[in-house]
């Protein structure tokens, strides 16, 4: 019988085929640097795309303020 399972085959036994090309079936192991790395380039990643959008709203909204420099306040001596 080929087909779908149906929740009232739950505890049933059944004959699966599965496709191996000729390899065994290796269990999903991943080690924890790996994972570690993973979640590492995923934190970059966020962070760069984050400024890159801040950077680019920035000249698109058409009311954004500028940054200006200020130039620094010479004060002039007290005349005596």
């Amino acid at each position: 019988m080929m087909g779908w399972l149906a929740p009232e085959d739950i505890g049933k036994q059944y004959a699966v085929h599965a496709v191996r090309h000729g390899r065994p079936l290796q269990p999903d192991v991943r080690l924890q640097s790996a994972v570690c790395l993973g979640w590492l380039c995923t934190f970059v990643f966020a962070i760069a795309f984050l400024f890159l959008n801040v950077r680019v709203a920035r000249h698109v909204w058409p009311d954004a303020r500028r940054r200006k420099r200020r130039m620094p306040i010479r004060y002039e001596p007290p005349q005596a």
